[in-house]
């Protein structure tokens, strides 16, 4: 017991060095994370995920119900007017391809049946927002990417969830029906996003209230694993749910309905820095749980799921690049496009998904599984990697030259040169003026 206390305050500690490395070497701390649990758990068979048991799953939903909401927290409905178009592109895109893509590998290279080769589809087409948002965050991205980035996690983890569910009821009752998919999923959408809205007012008037109590801080998120589990016993999306949350909380002085005669009585009130910083605490610590967990989480007994993954991968990265370059905004720098053309990380959403089959007995669930922890490891481990060589290395011109951005490029870097040169001059001309200056306050001393 002594020994487990004392590897989970060294771990803590160890999280926080690695959130250092990446701000200064632009290494992403969720691979140095990922990388100890496998260490510790398939590496040297220290800790097993069995070890947290049930309790591993539920800091793994809380982890990306809290990052979701801290991400609504951080979209203005500005920025979401301005990215919607885009985002949905981008999203729609890649989810199709990426669902495509690994059902057809997975058909015809493990040679599973259709159906289960798109339930593997779906599983993988979700971009995690446990690894993305943490990621776009150190990089200091522009809002506009970073909106457009929040809102495509959002949505393909929706996407997946909704899915992968009506293809598993597909699998076992034998009979798919597209119409009551696509009418589950729209309508899954609207009422969540209503139920958080509805959620944050009310949690909005009651906040000040709920402030004069001592020891009210975490209530925030009691309210939200609430609200989580409502949309979800429903059966609509609590990542919808929590990202609407949090966006309204942010955006209450931009909501018209507000202003109107019936509610202008109401007293609304945001949150402040405390409770902020308060926020990015618990989100750090469930990131850091999160990232160990799911490198403990990894198999590596069998070769041939370990290399489909990573052919998957591969194949995912070359088609990403097109769907940024042919979708994204022409509003965005090229250094914006440049990080999103590698941000295809699975994580959370597929982990969780792809145990499913294996709890219900389905034809071919080991395969699902193993199949997707194999693409959730590649898929993590290349864009940390390639986030890294593209900040550190000559990989960003060769990125640049297939996405067709070496004009914007040039045309960047000249904007910085000139800015530079603009700031050496002013800064010159401060110096120049300060001597003068002195030189004036010396010969008046002396006369």
């Amino acid at each position: 017991m002594h020994f487990d206390i004392l590897i989970l305050g060294l771990l803590i500690f160890v999280a926080h060095l690695f959130e250092a490395i990446f701000k200064k070497l632009k290494i992403p701390d969720v691979l140095l994370l990922m990388l100890i649990g496998i260490v510790i758990g398939p590496g040297f068979h220290l800790v097993s995920p069995q070890y947290f048991g049930q309790f591993g799953s539920v800091i793994t939903g809380i982890a990306l119900i809290v990052i979701l909401f801290d991400g609504g927290s951080h979209l203005s409905l500005h920025d979401l007017k301005e990215s919607l178009r885009t985002t949905l592109g981008l999203a729609l895109a890649t989810f199709l391809v990426s669902t495509v893509t690994v059902a057809a590998v997975s058909h015809y290279m493990i040679g599973l049946d259709w159906l289960s080769a798109s339930l593997i589809g779906v599983i993988c087409g979700a971009i995690s927002p446990v690894v993305v948002l943490p990621i776009i965050t150190a990089l200091n991205l522009s809002k506009s990417a970073q909106t457009v980035m929040t809102l495509e996690t959002a949505f393909t983890d929706v996407l997946a969830i909704i899915l992968a569910f009506s293809l598993i009821d597909a699998i076992s009752q034998g009979t798919l029906s597209p119409l009551k998919i696509g009418s589950k999923l729209l309508l899954s959408f609207f009422i969540a996003g209503l139920i958080g809205f509805a959620a944050a007012l009310i949690w909005s008037f009651l906040l000040n209230k709920v402030r004069q109590f001592p020891n009210t801080t975490f209530t925030t998120f009691a309210f939200l694993f609430i609200i989580y589990g409502i949309a979800e016993l429903f059966h609509f999306s609590g990542a919808i749910t929590c990202l609407a949350f949090g966006m309204t909380l942010s955006n209450l002085e931009r909501i018209k309905v507000l202003r109107t005669k019936y509610l202008e009585d109401f007293d609304f009130h945001a949150f402040d820095d405390d409770e902020h910083s308060f926020f990015s605490e618990i989100k750090f610590l469930l990131k850091t749980f999160f990232f160990i967990f799911l490198g403990m989480s990894f198999q590596f007994d069998q070769v041939e799921p370990i290399m489909i993954g990573l052919l998957i991968t591969i194949v995912l990265i070359l088609f990403r690049m097109i769907i940024v370059r042919l979708s994204a905004s022409k509003t965005m720098g090229y250094r914006e496009l440049l990080y999103m053309s590698v941000m295809i990380p699975k994580g959370l959403a597929s982990a969780v998904l792809a145990s499913i089959p294996l709890q219900l007995a389905l034809p071919h669930a080991t395969e699902i599984q193993m199949t997707t922890y194999s693409v959730i490891l590649w898929t993590i481990l290349f864009t940390s990697i390639l986030v890294f060589l593209i900040e550190k290395t000559s990989l960003e011109n060769v990125i640049v030259k297939i996405l067709g951005l070496s004009e914007q490029k040039e045309q960047s870097d000249l904007l910085n040169e000139s800015i530079y040169s603009e700031m050496n001059e002013s800064a010159d001309h401060k110096d120049k003026n300060r001597l003068e200056k002195n030189n004036e306050k010396n010969e008046n001393q002396s006369d």
